[in-house]
């Protein structure tokens, strides 16, 4: 459904690709908003990744209580090593308040790390969110203000 709707609107993005997970994530809001209602799943999801849970990891645990300049340089580690990657993934699932599966759409993502190598926090960038309440109100006080 999400392909041909998608094919429909002509929703590609720039390599002329059909944007079917973007359009089968905007039905699924729509449907868990009970605004559209969906035909029953006739499989399982193919992601392999969709619950996919990296597993307990071995890092070191020791409160950092130092000012941050003793801290610097900050390095800004390589995600393209597997191992890195892999802590990354599962520093967010482990440490962040909404836990973490996997990224939707075109992210960056920036491990940092002090100038000893530790890790010290996880800078996920991804597309725009669905819903961010602050943006939403900031762009209605616009149209507002100019109609």
């Amino acid at each position: 459904m999400s392909r041909e709707l998608a094919a429909e609107w002509n929703w590609v993005n720039d390599n002329g690709q059909i944007k079917d997970m973007a359009c089968r994530s905007l039905l699924l809001k729509l449907a868990d908003r009970n605004v559209i209602e969906l035909p029953a799943l006739r499989r399982r999801s193919p992601n392999r990744y969709r619950c996919h849970s990296v597993g307990d990891m071995d890092h070191n645990r020791k409160e950092i209580d130092a000012e941050l300049r003793s801290l610097q340089p900050l390095r800004f580690a390589d995600i393209s090593a597997s191992e890195t990657n892999k802590l990354f993934t599962f520093f967010l699932e482990r440490y962040h308040y909404l836990g973490y599966r996997q990224s939707v759409g075109e992210t960056l993502r920036y491990p940092i790390c002090a100038n000893d190598g530790r890790p010290l926090a996880c800078f996920l960038f991804g597309s725009a969110a669905w819903k961010c309440a602050a943006r939403d109100r900031f762009i209605a006080a616009g149209a507002m203000s100019n109609g």
